[in-house]
């Protein structure tokens, strides 16, 4: 396992356009001996829809790291 990250969709669903684009997750093995190191980033790009909602496009960054 390269690391492990959990977040909640209704905090997604909650930010503008209910989108979280572009963005750095920091991850961690939650079996390892220091569950606080890093052990390894994730760049994402997450939308959640209700029924009545318009998806939002995922575009290409327009400034990749």
């Amino acid at each position: 396992m390269l690391g492990y990250y959990e977040f909640d969709l209704t905090q997604i669903y909650q930010m503008e356009n209910h989108a979280l684009m572009h963005k750095f997750l920091v991850m961690n093995n939650p079996d390892g001996e220091d569950f606080g190191e890093v052990t390894a980033y994730l760049k994402v790009s997450i939308t959640v829809s209700g029924g009545d909602d318009v998806p939002v496009p995922i575009e290409d960054d327009p400034h990749p790291d």
